[in-house]
């Protein structure tokens, strides 16, 4: 029969109905992490001409970056698991070295990444992904 629906003024608007199915878990899924929804993941697009004109890249000279929000990445890669950079790589110790060069270097690798990932409502696209699908399809295919 339900529980009755009744509304402000007292009126009957129906009955509610509620009915819970339990499944039990596959032991391939009790080794997942609990879930938990931080709401949609979103992606962020910008085409850049003039970053493709210098990388000439493709014959349309568009250069795209994009961005995807990632949650509980924590959950996969655990912090003990991440490797620290590589002190003897030579690029890497020009960047994140204790030099007055590392500096410089820093500020015009964030000043770029300020320009490529910066949002901009022109050349821009934004979304949600909600399946691995349109993760290929909104993504890594070029619709240029």
């Amino acid at each position: 029969k339900g529980h009755k629906i009744i509304g402000l003024f007292g009126q009957h608007h129906g009955y509610f109905h509620l009915s819970i199915e339990l499944t039990k878990s596959s032991d391939e899924t009790k080794h997942l992490p609990p879930y938990t929804f931080d709401g949609p993941c979103r992606y962020f697009r910008h085409d850049s001409f003039a970053v493709g004109r210098l990388t000439m890249l493709n014959t349309d000279y568009v250069y795209s970056t994009w961005k995807i929000q990632i949650r509980r990445i924590s959950e996969f890669f655990k912090p003990c698991d991440r490797q620290h950079w590589n002190k003897k790589y030579l690029a890497a110790r020009t960047i994140f070295g204790n030099f007055p060069h590392s500096l410089a270097s820093q500020s015009t690798i964030k000043l770029a990444h300020k320009i490529l990932y910066g949002r901009k409502i022109k050349n821009t696209e934004s979304g949600q992904l909600t399946n691995a699908d349109q993760l290929w399809k909104s993504i890594f295919t070029d619709p240029i």
